[in-house]
């Protein structure tokens, strides 16, 4: 990625270290998608938890004050919302059931039932 795409880190010497590692996952985030999306003028960015908020919006100042040709828009919605939420039916949405453990047991009766199947 070159100079003109990549936004460069901010001075984070003064944050505590939980919030310096945040802003530093989400700038390499931000540089990551750049790098595949060149054509990207803005990314909207939903965030879990108000340390991750923070470091959006810490992030989106400082590409605000350096006016590079680049926006990082907040999502006004907390992420969680989006898998506690209803469906598109309006319905809850639940999250799948977990899969049971793969034993060897298991997987030597899955491979009978496919011989059986295939006859043999």
């Amino acid at each position: 990625m070159d100079a003109q795409t990549s936004i460069p880190y901010p001075d984070i010497s003064r944050l505590p270290d939980d919030q310096a590692q945040a802003v530093s996952r989400l700038v390499r985030l931000v540089n990551e998608l750049r790098r595949r999306r060149p054509d990207l003028d803005r990314v909207a960015v939903s965030t879990e938890t108000a340390l991750d908020r923070h470091a959006a919006h810490l992030l989106a100042q400082h590409i605000e004050r350096l006016g590079l040709p680049f926006e990082l828009m907040l999502s006004p919605w907390d992420g969680r919302q989006f898998m506690e939420g209803k469906g598109h039916d309006g319905l809850p949405v639940t999250p799948a059931a977990p899969s049971p453990p793969v034993t060897p047991e298991a997987v030597a009766a899955r491979a009978r039932e496919l011989r059986a199947s295939l006859g043999r």
